[in-house]
């Protein structure tokens, strides 16, 4: 066909995207004796942002390649805070109703990670740069937790969009989804149970209390630092002025003992002086 798809290629665990048409990625894997050294060809990805029909028969093909290829959908246009814009899936072999054997994706964790030269050309640049959003704050704390609860809801509400086209008859069932949801369903508390809310409750307020002591701790502990700094400034600052003070005594001290000797001196002159002139007489 002459689709479009995009290969992912790793160098240095780097993802790298080719996008090429089926006569062109036949060209680019031509030359794999030249580059196999130091990239491996691992999947491909797609914008999506679902799964299309024709990405089944793109998968098929790159097993060409490679034994087990990803495929990744990556949202570009996602301007959402829900998690990554990204989505993962391998092939894995199911049976068909009527005893096909076919293959079909299956949704694997993604995760975007730096490797070591990265990390430390990152740590280099941002050196010098204080970001106080990495502080540990009341507001990124919730803020955390409000993007970990939209993205439970929109998972929610995939699992309701399913769960209503497998009764729709739209989509087949699926033993799979459905053991893993009832086995979701089953590790629930039952909140119906007066002991299991109590329980929950007592170990909240537990939970609260810890942190509330925390914090009434770590207030004492800067205020008693506060106090401190602001003592150490006043036994600075007397320092300063009693070194001042001790500076103008001495230099008073001085002036006197100076003007002292200089009367002192005037006194012999003119002592000596009133002789000389009642000899001249």
């Amino acid at each position: 066909t002459q689709s479009t798809w995009e290969a992912v290629v790793s160098t240095q665990s780097t993802w790298e995207a080719v996008v090429s048409t089926q006569s062109t990625w036949e060209a680019v894997v031509s030359t794999q004796s030249t580059w196999e050294a130091v990239e491996k060809i691992v999947g491909w990805y797609s914008s999506g942002p679902k799964i299309k029909h024709n990405d089944k028969d793109i998968q098929r093909l790159f097993t060409r390649y490679c034994p087990n290829p990803v495929y990744l959908i990556v949202r570009v246009n996602d301007d959402s805070s829900q998690g990554l814009p990204v989505d993962g899936y391998a092939s894995i072999n199911v049976v068909r109703e009527d005893g096909r054997n076919d293959k079909e994706f299956s949704h694997k964790p993604v995760e975007i990670v730096a490797t070591d030269a990265e990390e430390v050309g990152v740590e280099h640049l941002l050196r010098n740069i204080q970001d106080d959003t990495q502080l540990s704050t009341i507001t990124n704390e919730v803020g955390h937790k409000v993007t970990g609860l939209r993205a439970l809801t929109q998972k929610l509400e995939q699992i309701e969009s399913y769960l209503s086209d497998v009764v729709n008859k739209s989509l087949p069932i699926n033993q799979d989804i459905l053991q893993s949801l009832q086995l979701m369903f089953n590790l629930m508390p039952n909140l119906s149970k007066q002991r299991v809310v109590k329980a929950f409750s007592t170990n909240a307020n537990d939970q609260a209390l810890a942190i509330y002591i925390a914090g009434i701790i770590r207030s004492v502990l800067a205020l008693d630092k506060l106090i401190e700094n602001k003592l150490g400034n006043n036994a600075r600052e007397k320092k300063k002025e009693e070194a001042a003070r001790k500076r103008q005594e001495d230099a008073d001290k001085k002036k006197a003992e100076e003007q002292k000797k200089k009367e002192e001196e005037e006194a012999k002159e003119k002592d000596a002086g009133e002789p000389a002139t009642e000899v001249s007489k």
